[in-house]
């Protein structure tokens, strides 16, 4: 083979070696976070009821964040109430990427409905439409105990980050003990 062709072709092969792994590159997250919650599995009709029982569609006591604390830190927000112009500065979106297989995830502040926060002295301020907490909650299915998962692909400032929030659905979380969470092993 002539030598020219030969180094035409070596250097096409490691320009396409080249641009596949700056495309792989680009499918990798810039940091991953993860994060354990005890969720409240209230709604388990114990087998003595022996009664259908209703789903809840909605609870803050299960609620938690697709954007925990230390990714808002590292994007330099203060609290997670975000006011639309700093999410479309910010350029930033939350999508789901894995839902969760034994439950529904609900925003509790949709972005159609107008934001409301309490302050001290029971009074409380409205925020634009379309600000949110992102906060969610997690309702597991009637009857289901045990481990389940979401996760979120978060964009933000030209960053994509991975948000993986492990749950363990529980008879009822203990506010003042240790969380069960934190002891158990999840895959990610």
């Amino acid at each position: 083979m002539n030598h020219r062709i030969l180094v035409l072709l070596m250097f096409m092969l490691s320009g396409a070696g080249a641009t596949y792994a700056a495309d792989s590159r680009n499918q990798a997250f810039d940091q991953t976070f993860a994060y354990c919650r005890d969720v409240d599995g209230y709604l388990v009709t114990p087998p003595e009821w022996k009664q259908a029982q209703a789903p809840q569609e909605i609870s803050a006591s299960n609620s938690f964040s697709p954007l925990p604390d230390a990714l808002l830190r590292q994007l330099k927000l203060k609290g997670n109430v975000i006011p639309p112009a700093t999410a479309q500065q910010m350029a930033l979106t939350v999508a789901t990427l894995k839902p969760p297989n034994h439950g529904k995830v609900k925003d509790l502040t949709p972005p159609d409905q107008r934001y409301e926060s309490h302050l001290p002295g029971g009074k409380k301020t409205s925020f634009p439409p379309g600000t949110t907490s992102y906060h969610y909650t997690f309702m597991p299915d009637l009857g289901y105990l045990g481990k389940d998962q979401v996760v979120y692909e978060i964009r933000a400032n030209g960053k994509r980050y991975q948000v993986i929030v492990n749950f363990l659905v529980v008879p009822a979380v203990s506010d003042k003990g240790p969380s069960q969470c934190a002891s158990e092993k999840f895959g990610q």
